[in-house]
């Protein structure tokens, strides 16, 4: 609800606050699970020791679409 003059309520200021926050704090949360998944891959990764084939499939890779699945494939 705007107020006369054409301007954000306190209220709908407060809610976009809120809102805005909520969506910071998913983020973050997110980008820290990825970063623990990202340390236990490499660490998974080094203790197989496939570090040298990663390092050849990540220079070599390209990505291949399959009609069955919406998001390509990375394949050598």
């Amino acid at each position: 609800m705007m107020t006369i003059e054409g301007k954000l309520s306190y209220e709908e200021l407060e809610y976009w606050y809120r809102s805005s926050c909520e969506y910071i704090r998913n983020l973050e949360d997110n980008e820290h699970r990825m970063g623990n998944e990202l340390h236990y891959l490499y660490s998974y990764l080094s203790w197989k020791n496939l570090s040298d084939e990663f390092r050849y499939f990540k220079e070599n890779a390209r990505e291949e679409y399959d009609s069955n699945s919406p998001f390509p494939t990375l394949i050598l």
